[in-house]
């Protein structure tokens, strides 16, 4: 995804675990778990996900985090881009309006 415009949220059909001390993303699906489809996340990942609770744009996402660690806006949003075009591709998160 070139360009992440507008407003995000994480789909339902996901779940956040903490296992052995890595934090999963794993997908569901109407038999259960997609266990050949988890995903691991690293500690800005798991952030990521935690504020995509709520519909969030790249820019509100950025100053979040950026509020939160000691790192400068272009590193913040050179891990972000490509992190919310992954989950954008694998059906993670999905476009929304910002009212919702």
């Amino acid at each position: 995804m070139d360009k992440l415009e507008g407003f995000f949220r994480r789909s339902d059909k996901v779940v956040k675990r903490q296992i052995a001390g890595e934090t999963l993303l794993i997908p569901i699906n109407q038999t259960g778990a997609d266990l050949q489809k988890v995903y691991v996340l690293n500690e800005t990942g798991a952030a990521l996900w935690d504020k995509l609770e709520e519909a969030s744009s790249l820019k509100d996402l950025t100053g979040a985090l950026l509020a939160e660690y000691d790192a400068t806006e272009d590193t913040i949003r050179s891990e972000l881009t490509p992190l919310m075009g992954e989950f954008v591709a694998r059906g993670f998160i999905f476009p929304v309006e910002s009212d919702c």
